[in-house]
């Protein structure tokens, strides 16, 4: 009988531990379960930014095909410079320039997402791709007072799009930057003359500079002497 108040005692001391242990996993669960929360909603915002960037380029990049000028180096009608993306190219020089090149003209500067819930502006960037031959051009006089301007000049068809998008909460960081090269696909062109340039179907949309001829794995002078 006198151990009883000690044996009542131990149990208390128990059973305070055991609901301090309980508590402590209880706030230790739900601190995670936050995390994990706030980390999957992070995750799902970035997916939205960065599917956001991916549909502005589809939409912009349908709009190509209005900017494109067939090089056509027989009639003159058309300068060099503004053949194929080369209008697009003086266009966007002479607008706001930024990191990733000229801003792009595009009808809208928003884009809703989830449904409508989130309104999200974004920004469209153009530039010529680095591996244009109009860059180991530079300064070329061509005559006719034309001189190779790399900014301006598009030798093979491609340039660099680049689309930034902006979070509702801050229209000065972007939440997301995609870039990507672009070309026009599916153009119909006039081929002037089939053995147009010896090496290369420089006017071309894909400017692969090989010619209709290219495919040939020797070349013969006895096939082409006739045209020398």
């Amino acid at each position: 009988m006198k151990a009883q108040p000690r044996e009542r005692g131990i149990t208390l001391v128990l059973s305070v531990l055991f609901v301090l242990i309980f508590l402590g996993l209880t706030v230790s669960l739900s601190y995670n379960a936050r995390s994990e929360t706030q980390m999957s909603n992070g995750i799902k915002l970035q997916q939205f930014y960065s599917m956001t960037a991916r549909s502005i380029i589809d939409k912009e990049r349908a709009s190509f095909d209005d900017y494109w000028v067939t090089a056509d180096p027989y009639t003159g009608e058309t300068e060099r410079k503004d053949w194929r993306l080369g209008s697009l190219l003086a266009l966007v020089s002479a607008s706001e320039q930024g990191e990733f090149g000229g801003l792009f003209p595009t009808d809208a500067t928003t884009f809703d997402v989830n449904s409508g819930l989130m309104t999200l502006t974004y920004k469209v960037w153009i530039a010529n791709n680095p591996d244009d031959p109009a860059f180991s051009m530079k300064g070329m006089d061509l005559g006719d007072s034309e001189v190779v301007d790399p900014s301006t000049w598009d030798m093979d068809g491609k340039v660099v799009m680049t689309v930034e998008v902006f979070a509702p909460s801050d229209q000065t960081n972007a939440a997301a930057v995609q870039s990507t090269l672009i070309g026009v696909s599916g153009t119909d062109y006039a081929e002037w003359h089939k053995n147009a340039l010896p090496e290369g179907d420089f006017y071309g949309v894909g400017n692969l500079g090989r010619g209709s001829a290219g495919s040939a794995s020797r070349v013969s002078l006895d096939d082409s002497k006739g045209d020398l």
